[in-house]
């Protein structure tokens, strides 16, 4: 007779089944055991993803609880060991990854592995209690928000003492990021703008908008959780595991993501390639599938997600144009909308588009066209400048100001879409002012004054540009002088400070680009400037008025006549030359 027995490896496979159907089955009804009956030496299991999207268990061993350590909230240690395919977790200490894992005494959920003992040896692990996650479940986000990330270090130490352990420290578990589309030098660019955050990105394949797999799709305890922050031709997506779900939401990581309080960013499942190894560092190499819903809290005992809620993403469309190639090379992203990462991610998103498009390391100067929308703000925005790197364009910085548009001190600003055009030239396109002469030192009002500026180019010799300036009809006599810049640097056209919102935003589409050669006639003058506008045409008693009044607000402004002239080239430098006014007899 065939014999029917079950493997001990089958028998496993068949019990951790059944103990994940039943855990999905119950659980919004499943049973929790709160911190403060649990014991040392209690044994459980947890659930997670090493491999597809199978859950498996893996074991956990209390070790005790850390009272009150985590800005009031409890923490459980516990030692884990087990799953991975026939690989210990011991082989791994804590993985990447493995944050909201969820653990199991008896049938009643504890909580979720979320912390991880610094330079440790073995797989010891902080659990999040249950309780503290499910008050959660309770907010209530507003209709209306978006990624709002607060500008503090998400991965402070725990610092503890064990009466076994002696003095422990933890950290959250490292939220792997996993990069799709992204150089080497991407990845290093990212690791800059996430480490703070506690996230590693590692590079994976390519970018896209996710995978479809509608067994990711169903997100249940153990199963493993996305959270993109680009999505498209380039993408980069945390990874990390569900605790619990209850209807239609979800409860994940253990810990805080960036710590946001209410939010709006995607949620999706995921598909784990395997774990990679690393005394450091084992990380889950995984790719993130397609949104199912969105992650709309932040806080310290883990993120609150729901299906079926949608995201507002940033669409950005970014055109690189070279010259090798007949039409430009385009990408098409999606970033989530935030307060602090969005223009950092943007800036990378170009800086891997440009690196893509190029491929190479070497002399180049770029002309940048950006262009967009804000939300509750009626006018577009567009900005037009050049730059250049003596080592590649991946190494060129170019939202400048659509930084100081984002963070701008007058009020809140979101970003409705962005088109950024760019046109690469393998060559530095950079030139200094080294001197200037003028026709003459003596000039009376109305004359033109011819200004011969001497520039050197990067790499060659000097060549001369002359520009024309008219001195007013009522300009005031006496001394005053010609200055001449570089558009790089030189930034707003006026030195009068906004006052408000519409003030600033008109000065940064005023702002100088770095290819202009600026030429200015300045002389002391007689208007003033009150509230950020300058009131040119006030009859001498208003003046006095306003400035032996001490007004708040108000100064004295100086007269200048400018000329802005556009080059090719990038314009460094400045100079200027002393002339007389005299009266005309």
């Amino acid at each position: 007779m065939k014999n029917t027995r079950l493997k001990p490896q089958s028998l496993r496979s068949v019990c951790c089944l059944l103990f994940i159907f039943t855990a999905c089955r119950l659980c919004s009804a499943v049973d929790f055991l709160p911190s403060d009956q649990i014991k040392p030496g209690m044994k459980g299991i947890g659930l997670s993803v090493f491999k597809g999207t199978e859950i498996e268990e893996f074991q956990a061993e209390i070790l005790g609880v850390l009272r009150k350590v985590n800005s009031g909230q409890d923490i459980i240690l516990a030692r884990l060991s087990g799953a991975g395919l026939g690989v210990g977790l011991d082989e791994y200490v804590v993985v990447a990854g493995m944050s909201g894992s969820p653990v199991y005494i008896d049938g009643k959920i504890i909580g979720a592995v979320a912390y991880a003992w610094s330079f440790q040896k073995q797989p010891i692990a902080g659990i999040t209690p249950i309780a503290d996650m499910l008050k959660m479940l309770n907010e209530n986000p507003p209709q209306k928000q978006e990624s709002v990330l607060p500008g503090g270090n998400v991965s402070d130490k725990i610092v503890a003492t064990h009466p076994d352990l002696g003095t422990v420290e933890f950290n959250p578990i490292i939220t792997p990021v996993v990069l799709g589309g992204f150089s080497a030098r991407g990845e290093e660019r990212m690791r800059k703008i996430l480490e703070p955050y506690g996230m590693i990105p590692i590079r994976l394949g390519s970018g896209g908008a996710g995978e479809q797999s509608e067994e990711a799709d169903n997100l249940r305890p153990g199963s493993a959780i996305s959270v993109p922050l680009i999505m498209g031709d380039l993408s980069a997506a945390a990874i990390g595991t569900v605790t619990y779900r209850k209807d239609d939401r979800i409860l994940a990581f253990g810990h805080p993501f960036f710590n946001a309080g209410f939010i709006n960013m995607p949620m999706g499942g995921g598909i784990v390639y395997g774990v990679m190894p690393s005394y450091s560092r084992s990380f889950k190499l995984a790719s993130p599938t397609r949104p199912v819903g969105s992650i709309l809290s932040d806080r310290l005992p883990a993120i609150m997600g729901a299906y079926d809620v949608q995201s507002q993403l940033v669409p950005a469309k970014i055109e690189i144009k070279i010259p090798e190639l007949k039409e430009p090379k385009i990408f098409n992203i999606q970033i989530i909308q935030n307060d602090l990462l969005i223009t950092s991610l943007l800036d990378e998103a170009i800086f891997e588009a440009i690196d893509n498009a190029v491929g190479f390391m070497g002399e180049v100067t770029i002309k940048v066209n950006i262009r967009g929308s804000l939300y509750d703000y009626q006018t577009p925005y567009e900005f037009n400048d050049m730059y250049y790197s003596p080592f590649s364009a991946g190494m060129i910085s170019i939202i400048n100001r659509l930084d100081n548009l984002v963070y701008n001190g007058f009020q809140k600003v979101r970003l409705k879409e962005v088109e950024v055009k760019v046109d690469v030239m393998r060559e530095l396109k950079v030139a200094a002012i080294r001197r200037i002469t003028l026709s003459g030192t003596r000039f009376h009002p109305g004359d033109d004054v011819d200004v011969n500026v001497y520039l050197q180019r990067f790499g060659g010799g000097e060549y001369l540009k002359t520009f024309r300036l008219r001195i007013p009809q009522d300009a005031r006599l006496g001394p005053a002088r010609i200055l001449v810049e570089g558009g790089e640097g030189l930034g707003a056209p006026t030195k009068v400070p906004p006052i408000n919102f519409d003030q600033y935003f008109k000065r940064l589409q005023e702002w100088i680009p770095n290819n202009i050669i600026s030429t200015k006639l300045i002389f002391q003058g007689d208007r003033m400037s009150m509230e950020g506008e300058e009131l040119p045409f006030l009859p001498g008693s208003a003046r006095g008025i306003i400035l032996y009044g001490s007004l708040p607000g108000t100064q004295m402004v100086e007269e200048a006549v400018q000329e802005l002239f556009a080059t090719d080239e990038v314009i460094q430098g400045k100079t200027q030359a002393l002339i007389m006014i005299e009266k005309e007899f």
